[in-house]
This record gives structure tokens, sequence and C-alpha cells, in this order.
């Protein structure tokens, strides 16, 4: 079972419109959405009023309950928090989010940490702009008070999506702290110094467009890619297949395909749930429940606005599917 719970001041503003243009013949559906409408609360990660009862036997039912935000809207948090602790009393396993697997590994440590706070300022000063949305105080504060709603086993945090814009310098950095051998190492710090000054150009001009991300060669990324392959270095070999990928899906979007960077974007979220799901089903012994949280237009059940079949379709399929032929080895 899938249940879909968008913010509800998306809810809000829908209804305010609908009932703005609603006609004589609309009429009826506004007072059926006005009859089955529940009055819903959220503080200090709970959830009240008439509608939360019936939120919360929708949640401790779901296998999957996927949320669709609007970045940067200050309640989504607080409802997701209060979704999560909903879950957590029938175990919670796992929270999957539109991060970069790799920055949301150091967002697992941070966040279970209690100078994790710092640690992240002290990274994004270092490394601006690799960590989308969590560098948020109240991003951050939902995955610590997440890992604490589950305690004493705190969930497992999903990164699915691609690293995000800034990423390239810290992503260079960790692929030489790997020892990936001299030719590698080369390349690696001669793309590096090239990637470091194209940052300083992009603060200064304040243009994403001069980032290092939109200005990495791909012949250079191949060549560190084979370079990398000689030496067998595993580490090394997913940092550089990561950046690749990454820096592919932004310089589509911004060479104006901008429908195949979606769709290899939203094939890279299903393939990354998928190899989550079931590495946890492997370790468990059973399925996963999975709480996940993304843009809306990542969720839609069918085509998006980006006319892509997105995750939410995906997982709306994986679920009737899974209902109807159970297998924890998918």
């Amino acid at each position: 079972m899938t249940i879909r719970l968008f913010s509800y001041v998306s809810f809000l503003t829908l209804l305010c419109v609908t009932a703005q243009i609603a006609t004589a013949q609309q009429a009826p559906l506004v007072k059926l959405l006005e009859a089955n409408r529940y009055p819903l609360s959220v503080r200090d990660g709970d959830m009240g009023g008439a509608g939360a009862a019936f939120v919360k036997q929708l949640v401790a039912e779901a296998q999957f309950v996927a949320i669709g935000e609007e970045h940067g809207t200050r309640e989504v948090p607080q409802f997701v928090w209060a979704t999560c602790r909903a879950m957590a009393s029938g175990k919670l396993d796992a929270m999957a989010v539109e991060a970069g697997p790799l920055m949301t590994e150091r967002l697992q440590q941070w966040t279970a940490e209690s100078d994790g706070r710092s640690k992240l300022a002290a990274f994004e000063r270092q490394y601006p702009d690799s960590i989308a949305f969590f560098h948020w105080r109240q991003e951050f504060d939902l995955l610590s008070q997440c890992q604490q709603a589950t305690a004493p086993h705190p969930i497992r945090l999903w990164g699915l999506d691609q690293e995000f814009l800034g990423s390239p310098d810290y992503l260079l950095q960790q692929i030489l702290e790997t020892n990936p051998g001299p030719q590698a190492e080369a390349i690696t710090k001669r793309i590096q110094a090239q990637c470091s000054a194209d940052t300083k150009k992009s603060r200064t001009t304040g243009s994403w467009k001069d980032s290092c991300m939109l200005r990495l060669s791909p012949v250079d990324l191949a060549s560190l890619q084979s370079a990398v392959e000689a030496t067998r270095n595993r580490r090394a070999l997913r940092l550089i297949a990561v950046l690749i990928k990454t820096q592919h899906i932004y310089s589509q979007h911004e060479g104006g395909q901008s429908y195949e960077a979606n769709r290899e974007r939203a094939l890279l979220l299903k393939r990354n749930f998928l190899a989550d799901y079931q590495q946890m089903s492997k370790q468990n012994g059973r399925p996963p429940r999975v709480l996940l949280k993304f843009g809306g237009n990542h969720l839609y059940k069918g085509f998006d606005q980006t006319d892509q079949n997105d995750l939410g379709n995906f997982i709306t399929e994986f679920a009737m599917a899974w209902a109807a032929a159970p297998c924890t080895s998918w």
C-alpha cells in the first residue's frame, strides 16, 4: 500500500482555488471535499485534530509513505517529523531523501552526533553548495529528530538522487584520499585545480553557469575513470562514477536537453531505491518500511510535470506488485 501525503498547505490552497472557480456544476464536488476534510494540526512532533487519527491509521498500515513537498516550506519538516514518529511505533526502517548517496552518508553520521550541526556548517564552508536542502537548519533537525524517534535502532537514510551542484571539489578530494595511483592522482589534481578556479569564479559572479560542475570536461573525466579502472580501486571507482553521472545530468539540462536530463534522473532515483531496498531486505530478512520525502513533482502517480514516470509512479507500481506477489529478494 502506498500513501501520498502532500503538504497540507498546498492542499488548502487547492481548496481555496477550487472554491473560487467552482461553477454550479462543480458545487457537488466542493461539497464532497468539504464533507470529507479533516482538521489537522502538528506541534512538537505530534499530530492533533480530527485528522490525526485518520492519518495515523493510514500510516500504520503503509509499507511506504511518500510525502511530496514544496522545497523550503517551514511546515513540511514539522509534518514529516510527526509522520516519522507515527511510523516508528510500527518499525520504520529507512527514510529516502532527495540527496546524493555520498552526501547522505555524511548526513547519516552528523545527524547522529551531538555536534553534527557544527560539523555540517564547517563542511559547507569548505565545500559550498554540496548538499541540497539538508544544510538548512529545520531540514537537518528533521533528520536528527527522526533518528531519535526510531531509537535504539535509528533509521537508515537513503540518498537516491545525483549529488548536488557544488559537489565536484569534495568528490575529487575524496578520490585523492583513496590513493588512486600516480596517473589517476595527476589527472585528479589537474581537474581539481581547474575546478577550484571555477568555484571561485562562480562565487564571484553569482552564476551557477560558471560553476565547476558545468565546466568539467567529459574527456578529462573519462581519462580519470580509465586511470582509476587500471588500479581497481573500488572506492575511487564509485566516486568517479558518481561524478560522471551527476555532471552528465546537469550538463544535459543546461544544454537544452531537459527531458533527457529529467529522464536520466528519474531512472537514477528508481535504481538507487531498488538497490537500497534489496540490500536492506537481505540484511533484515523482511521487506523494509520506508518514508520518502521528495519534491512533489517526483512523487506523481503517472506522468509528472516534466512528462516522466518518476519515483512516485515506480513506488506505486512496486507496492502493488509486492502486494500481489510478496518477494523479499526483490
